[in-house]
């Protein structure tokens, strides 16, 4: 139960100490308390109905708008005992209690109110040991009327004496073992916790914020809303107690969805950056390629190019010249035919090109003293854009050493 207000009432015989407890990030602290004189003898109604004026004045006086009631009851308005089941008991402990309870309080069940915690379990032994708070339902039914009166309801009606063991955990951290020691002695006892100095310091009060010790049952009470107590004795019936308010539960949930939405918001920011950058890298990395490519392409064309120079001037170096090659062919070759791509290389000469008649250049080039072995490399088609037959001729070079022998 978090970001959440409540107003411990503890009542005494003569007064009536008031406690407002607020709880924010930081824990729970005393914000404003009082204690008010009752003055002659009244009746428990009477005095209920003095107490309402007082909350009122409190709440007035110290600007307080909404805040869960806490009312303590004295030693003397509540049996306390402490009794042993065996372990099995346990989950069926409510119905139990309710069928075994003229055991333990001289009064039938249908004339008390009563509540239990489990205060120790014993696994070596199979044993239960449980906190009985019993109220008589006569005293009860003026707190009753009380709270069913009260705007919005009442969150418990608890023991005082307990508050006052749930306040001393509080400031001491012994929340797991409240009731040992000599706490559990004094209370099983019916005592007054607060008039032994061996379990509340002054100092402890003075680190809580509690500027007396006379504050502590009344602080305890604020307690039950505010924090885990570790003691939770509640006499209120449940159909008459006011729940829990769930606006520190929703104002949290808020304050997570803010934080969650401010997260997502930086984060993604920082996602769009990194995208926006790895687009810029991935533009500059396609240009790159591209430019990688373009230089890769060059390179290779500049190694075809050196691989045909070294074919010609192998076959410079040759029988016959590149030049000599051509201006045969320029002989042989008719007008009426041109070549459009010529290969030479070290083994043989391949013509690509347009004529009349394609047929007619075979005849030609095998008269020429120079080449041999003069054949179609494809089929001659027709180009009908030109007029001319295609051609593509390969033919190889009459050795010099050859003609010689």
């Amino acid at each position: 139960m978090i970001f959440q207000d409540s107003i411990g009432i503890e009542i005494k015989e003569n007064e009536v100490v008031l406690a407002f407890l607020k709880q924010s990030l930081k824990g729970v602290r005393l914000a404003a308390h009082s204690v008010y004189a009752v003055e002659g003898k009244k009746s428990k109604r009477e005095l209920l109905e003095e107490i309402r004026s007082y909350i009122s004045e409190f709440r007035e006086e110290n600007q307080i708008h909404t805040a869960n009631l806490v009312m303590g009851l004295s030693n003397g308005e509540v049996i306390l005992r402490e009794i042993e089941y065996p372990l099995a008991v346990k989950e069926n402990l409510q119905t139990t209690l309710t069928y075994d309870m003229d055991k333990y309080i001289p009064l039938p069940a249908d004339e008390i109110y009563f509540d239990h915690q489990v205060i120790e379990e014993d696994r070596g032994n199979n044993q239960l040991k449980i906190l009985l708070a019993v109220m008589k339902r006569k005293d009860c039914e003026p707190y009753l009327s009380f709270c069913r009166q009260w705007p919005g309801g009442v969150f418990g009606l608890c023991v005082s004496a307990v508050a006052a063991a749930n306040c001393y955990a509080f400031l001491s951290g012994k929340r797991k073992s409240p009731l040992n020691g000599r706490v559990r002695e004094i209370l099983m006892q019916q005592g007054d916790i607060l008039s032994d100095k061996e379990v509340f310091q002054p100092s402890s009060l003075h680190h809580a914020g509690i500027p007396s010790s006379d504050l502590i049952p009344a602080f305890g009470l604020g307690l039950e809303v505010l924090w885990e107590a570790p003691i939770r004795i509640n006499l209120l019936p449940q159909e008459v107690r006011k729940k829990p308010s769930r606006k520190g539960i929703y104002a949290l949930i808020g304050l997570v969805s803010l934080l969650i939405l401010s997260m997502a918001t930086c984060s993604g920011g920082y996602l769009y950056r990194r995208q926006m950058q790895l687009r810029l890298m991935e533009g500059e990395a396609k240009r790159l390629s591209s430019e990688v490519m373009t230089v890769t392409e060059m390179q290779e064309r500049i190694k075809e190019i050196e691989a045909r120079l070294e074919t010609l001037k192998e076959i410079s170096e040759g029988d016959h010249s590149a030049l000599d090659i051509l201006r045969e062919l320029t002989q042989v070759i008719p007008d009426s035919a041109w070549v459009t791509d010529l290969r030479l290389t070290d083994k043989d000469i391949q013509l690509n090109g347009y004529a009349q008649s394609a047929s007619e250049l075979i005849p030609l080039l095998e008269g020429s003293p120079m080449f041999e072995d003069v054949a179609f490399r494809s089929a001659i088609t027709k180009d009908v854009t030109q007029n001319k037959e295609r051609f593509v001729i390969g033919l190889n070079l009459v050795s010099l050493k050859e003609t010689e022998e």
